[in-house]
């Protein structure tokens, strides 16, 4: 803000970068555009990018940034329902929505899961004869190099509509419930951003322990529907775990903030 003021300013700007990009010299950046006085503000700029370098250790997520091996248990600890972001398959930002890869850590469990949602269309050929009441075993078939098949038995629960990021009508959805874990297996790729979106299901989120949605950090319309928050760092196209991530490219070392 203070260098947006001075007279010699245009517009000063920090980006992060696109951290995802496999190139030499992806990285955050400031960049000032000035109307004369070059290298004064050159050297204001880089006063700012040096106090970035200098307090990269200071960054931390906004919400409890966990390991996928440690979410299930810190559900149990935290007031329901525990929204918990499957950040590595976050659809909002680009990603495929099929990965199970966090669909296999609630399965088996003791939480009362609700898994919105997984876009496959295999599963979702398979379970198109299934009425209401009856069973099936479905495959969710690799989606990535960090899940391989995974495997659910339950029964076909019910049938609703799937809304897009914004509320739109966008197609349909089957409600699956393997033991504990209630999954919703949707006809198109999405994200459960607005109670809209669970109420096209015919879900309420007041009866889960936990609530998997494909977003980073919540959506407004998701956040007030929490009553805790988890921001698990799971692997895949968009993953906040750069460590999972085989650069080739980039040049020198890279600073990213860790899962806890």
């Amino acid at each position: 803000r203070e260098l947006d003021g001075d007279p010699d300013v245009i517009s000063c700007s920090v980006f992060n970068g696109q951290p995802w990009v496999d190139a030499p010299f992806m990285s955050a950046s400031v960049i000032v555009y000035s109307k004369a006085n070059h290298d004064a503000v050159h050297a204001k700029a880089r006063a700012i990018a040096d106090y970035f370098e200098a307090h990269k250790t200071d960054l931390r997520f906004g919400v409890p940034a966990l390991a996928p091996g440690k979410t299930v248990e810190a559900v149990k600890t935290l007031a329901k329902p525990v929204f918990v972001s499957d950040s590595g398959d976050n659809t909002t930002a680009g990603a495929g929505g099929g990965s199970a890869f966090l669909l296999g850590r609630f399965l088996g469990g003791d939480v009362k899961t609700l898994f919105t949602s997984i876009y496959c269309p295999a599963a979702w050929s398979a379970l198109q004869a299934l009425r209401p009441g009856e069973r099936a075993t479905v495959t969710i078939p690799q989606s990535d190099a960090y899940t391989g098949d995974v495997t659910v038995e339950g029964e076909l629960v019910s049938r609703g509509r799937i809304l897009g990021f914004v509320g739109e009508e966008a197609g349909e959805g089957i409600l699956f419930r393997a033991g504990n874990v209630d999954i919703v297996f949707a006809s198109v790729r999405t994200s459960f951003t607005m109670k809209e979106h669970f109420e096209a299901m015919d879900t309420d989120v007041k009866d889960y322990d936990a609530v998997v949605v494909k977003q980073g950090y919540l959506w407004p319309g998701a956040a007030e529907l929490a009553a805790s928050r988890i921001f698990c760092m799971t692997p895949g196209t968009a993953t906040n775990d750069f460590s999972t991530l085989p650069f080739k490219n980039l040049e020198g070392e890279y600073y990213y903030v860790k899962p806890e």
